[in-house]
């Protein structure tokens, strides 16, 4: 970011409200404050890498100065703070409330854990939110922080735009439950992206995302990110089920590498994925998951129909032992896909090589609809 401020016109007192982003740092945060410059609604903050506490004043200084805002995104990568500080932060986002707008990223930081906490409580005040995106990856975040925060989360049912992305934590069952507890009340999510990779979970949660389902029949996006998580076999064929209930997704991503995915569960996906009236984008990723040729005929050569809506379609299967008869019945099921544009494969190049690889090349490129094919194979 640089260090100069975009400065509105001053010729009018009066000047009307700004709908460009007003960046703010710790290079300019202090001409901000002398300038007194007022006329914008939306504002995005980077502190990373420093000392917050070094610049807490001038930000609650700031934030005071602009009550006006609808949006605000915060950026605090890598930074350290006090649990009083963490309130002292929270408690004025209480005075901005035109907030529609909210993301906060702490990032590979090392925060107090009373941040989270306090952004639970401040969530329980009457906002207007419609999106909301909260990034607390590698923080340590517990299952009793997300017990606390998933109160506050409870009160904000207007939201239709909700980021959760947590990753590398030590978030359980316990936790993901609370999470998912927290917006299953809201009724109006058109998107819903949930980043849960690298923690504790195994889904034995049986028919957690059903209310969330019911209450949510318009949600077009969904991705949900369980990478390295020890999956329960019957938990995850639920979680499945329960998501192909969502009539209106035109978007599903679904990341499960090392996920200890069996035949049955990878079979689930496909199962499920053709009720998916709407679907035109689907990304999948299952690498490290020890898939085989014959689940690769199960889901691809048996369940042709499956895919026959997907516009845009992007599979990662790197790390399974998957041979040329598997990817053979990848290309099958691509044939049969009328309305297929894009096809992203990834795979190892160990299982695809010489005549049988220029082969599949060949039978891919002859497939006239598709205007965009990418192969990566390292």
């Amino acid at each position: 970011m640089g260090g100069k401020v975009v400065k509105p016109s001053s010729h009018n007192i009066q000047a009307p409200l700004q709908k460009e982003i007003l960046f703010v740092n710790k290079n300019n945060i202090c001409q901000l404050i002398q300038e007194k410059i007022q006329q914008f609604l939306s504002i995005e903050m980077e502190f990373s890498y420093t000392e917050t506490y070094e610049y807490l004043n001038q930000i609650k200084r700031v934030l005071r100065n602009f009550r006006q805002l609808q949006s605000l995104k915060f950026y605090l990568q890598k930074c350290k703070f006090t649990d009083e500080e963490a309130r002292s932060l929270i408690k004025v986002l209480a005075i901005l409330k035109n907030l529609k707008s909210f993301s906060i990223s702490i990032n590979m930081g090392y925060p107090s854990l009373i941040l989270i906490e306090e952004i639970g409580q401040n969530l329980k005040q009457p906002l207007n939110l419609i999106f909301l995106e909260l990034n607390f990856s590698q923080c340590k975040v517990t299952d009793s922080c997300m017990k606390n925060f998933s109160l506050g989360l409870k009160t904000q049912r207007q939201i239709k735009n909700l980021n959760l992305i947590l990753n590398q934590n030590k978030i359980g069952n316990d936790g993901f439950k609370d999470i998912i507890q927290g917006f299953q009340f809201m009724k109006d999510l058109l998107e819903l992206n949930i980043q849960l990779s690298d923690n504790s979970i195994d889904l034995d949660t049986p028919q957690l995302f059903q209310s969330v389902v019911e209450n949510n029949a318009n949600i077009s996006y969904l991705q949900i990110s369980l990478t390295n998580n020890p999956l329960n076999n019957q938990g995850f064929i639920d979680l499945m089920c329960d998501i192909a209930k969502i009539d209106n997704i035109q978007t599903l991503v679904l990341s499960l590498d090392n996920c200890a995915l069996t035949s049955q569960m990878f079979k689930s996906i496909q199962l499920y994925i053709q009720y998916f009236k709407n679907i035109k984008n689907f990304e999948l990723s299952v690498s490290k998951n020890n898939l085989s040729n014959m689940d690769m005929k199960s889901f691809f050569q048996d369940g042709k129909n499956s895919l026959e809506r997907v516009e845009n379609l992007c599979l990662n299967f790197k790390y399974n032992p998957i041979f040329f008869a598997g990817l053979n019945s990848i290309l099958d099921s691509v044939k049969h896909c009328q309305k297929l544009r894009t096809f992203y494969l990834d795979f190892d190049n160990l299982y695809i090589e010489g005549q049988r690889g220029v082969k599949f090349y060949m039978k891919l490129m002859k497939i006239k609809r598709l205007v965009c094919i990418y192969i990566n194979k390292q």
